[in-house]
């Protein structure tokens, strides 16, 4: 207090990006906010248009497998670590409305580093029970996907979603959330490991 010095002006920038601590919103009203990139096939085996959702022009985006062959939808980043969001119990939560019912078997997985790939969940069952046109969410337990033998600690992709056959698919968002009502573990997918 007795000093006489005179302090020039401070900066106000933190120096923390917020969108690097972005575990847990991955795909929100048509768009995968940083550090998240929305990923499809370049040979245009998912194809993507905007759709209304919940009264608002534009809020979610419809995909559509074309088939034969499998693609994939994914949302990436560099590998984070959701260690702590499995042991709190929170889900991963698809806001989602089926357009045309699978017509192959639907893997739902986390995916990690190469070297820590878990097997995928199958996703076919609850899909085609799901009225068309009826949007719903979808809430996966992440220890799910943990006891599939996913590295919770180093995922690269909370959100891969992969059929060989025709099927459309609208998603408004896709997140973690504390809310664990109606969450569910899916079955192992029959088939495996995620495909590389």
């Amino acid at each position: 207090y007795r000093s006489t010095a005179t302090v020039g002006s401070l900066s106000e920038e933190s120096g923390v990006i917020g969108q690097a601590w972005n575990v847990e919103r991955y795909f929100i009203r048509g768009q995968a906010p940083a550090p998240w990139n929305l990923t499809m096939p370049a040979d245009g085996g998912v194809a993507m248009h905007a759709v209304d959702a919940g009264g608002v022009h534009d809020a979610a985006r419809a995909f559509e497998w074309r088939g034969p062959g499998a693609a994939e939808l994914a949302i990436t980043a560099e590998p984070m670590d959701l260690t702590r969001q499995t042991n709190g119990d929170l889900v991963l939560q698809i806001d989602y409305r089926v357009d045309t019912p699978p017509a192959a078997p639907v893997q739902l997985a986390m995916q990690c580093t190469p070297s820590c790939a878990g097997s995928a969940l199958d996703a076919s069952e609850v899909l085609r029970a799901a009225t068309p046109g009826e949007w719903r969410a979808l809430k996966v337990k992440l220890s799910c996907f943990r006891d599939a033998g996913v590295d919770m600690g180093h995922i690269s992709s909370p959100f891969t979603l992969r059929s060989s056959g025709g099927f459309a698919l609208s998603i408004l968002a896709v997140q973690l959330s504390t809310d664990p009502a109606g969450a569910v573990c899916l079955p192992r997918d029959p088939l495996g490991r995620m495909a590389p």
